[in-house]
């Protein structure tokens, strides 16, 4: 990464361009807040998008140096030539969409002129979503047929530590549609248990940008797949203190005494696909077609299906718009079939 790029962002260039804008003779008080702008901009977005919007820059940079361009401000049809070259090469369409808007954001951030938005560079963008599109295949949603199977293999009164850790996780992933960084960054102190039912306190999400957090909502039922029921065994199986701050999934250590290891730190994602992978394949399925996402697209699939209301719906979720919601759910033919069921046919 170039010297003069710091990371998270590139304060110098923001700093020449509060200068230019602040003559010589100006207020002390004006001066003193202008001087602040750099680092105060320096938060307008989190660490690691900073990071990211640096290194995609630096690749336009490149780019542009290699054929003595100026990058910044940036000429809109060389931005064009650029986003060209990257699709005639072995960039992916993330890449191409990462520069467009690393680009996008440095001019932006101080006013200037955005290339980005001429419609060269647009189409440019639009285009090589075309020429690079992959076909995705959607990993397949549990149904609650799939964690019947899971509890009967490792649930139980007699569940072993390592047993219980990996059925809660499946149950409160499917019942809260909770995506994998949600799970294992659950507390102890994040979870109250009420009568009939437990709340889950969500302090960081995908979509919750400012971190104001959000509550989940799980009922108590008297199934064996009942997610409170089924947590509740585990804290006390983990000898979980009621008041403690620390992460709940945790490594189990070796031995024949199975206990959570003491360092507050949860379970990575590789460990925990790892484990929910091995289960899937020991009841009979083939872990090729599932995903820790296949817990919340099988919870949003079932409650879809069984017609909850759309904007309870989209709350449970913690969904900003119906396009993403609707992309978890997976219709069964009953649904599918209501449609022309309803035209009097």
């Amino acid at each position: 990464m170039h010297n003069n790029y710091i990371y998270p962002l590139n304060l110098d260039f923001v700093k020449s361009y509060v200068e230019k804008q602040t003559p010589g003779n100006a207020n002390k008080e004006l001066k003193v807040l202008a001087d602040q702008i750099p680092s105060v901009l320096d938060k307008c977005r989190e660490p690691t998008t900073l990071k990211k919007y640096t290194c995609y820059f630096n690749l336009w940079k490149d780019w542009a140096e290699r054929y003595s361009l100026k990058c910044f401000p940036a000429d809109e049809f060389q931005v064009a030539l650029f986003l060209l070259s990257l699709i005639q090469g072995d960039a992916s369409i993330s890449i191409i969409e990462s520069c467009f808007y690393a680009i996008k954001f440095h001019h932006n951030i101080i006013s200037c002129h955005d290339p980005c938005e001429a419609p060269i560079v647009k189409n440019m963008l639009e285009a090589a979503k075309r020429i690079k599109k992959q076909q995705v295949k959607k990993k397949d949603p549990i149904t609650v047929d799939h964690l019947n199977s899971i509890f009967n293999y490792l649930g139980g009164e007699n569940a072993d530590l390592k047993n219980l850790r990996t059925l809660v996780i499946c149950l409160i992933g499917f019942s809260g549609f909770l995506r994998f960084n949600e799970i294992v960054n659950l507390s102890r102190s994040d979870i109250i248990f009420f009568d009939t039912y437990m709340t889950l306190f969500i302090s960081k999400s995908k979509t919750d940008v400012y971190r104001k957090g959000s509550t989940v909502f799980i009922a108590e039922n008297n199934s064996d797949l009942c997610p409170v029921k089924n947590l509740k065994q585990y804290l006390v199986k983990a000898e979980i203190a009621e008041n403690s701050e620390k992460f709940i999934f945790r490594a189990i250590t070796a031995g024949n005494k199975q206990s959570l290891r003491k360092t507050n730190k949860p379970i990575s994602y590789t460990r925990a696909r790892e484990m929910f992978l091995d289960v899937i394949k020991d009841i009979g399925l083939d872990p090729r077609n599932f995903g820790l996402h296949s817990l919340r697209s099988g919870g949003a699939s079932a409650a879809a299906n069984t017609g909850v209301n759309d904007r309870l719906f989209k709350r449970h979720g913690r969904w900003k718009s119906d396009q993403a919601k609707d992309g978890y759910v997976e219709d069964n033919i009953s649904a599918l079939l209501s449609v022309s069921q309803t035209l009097g046919l």
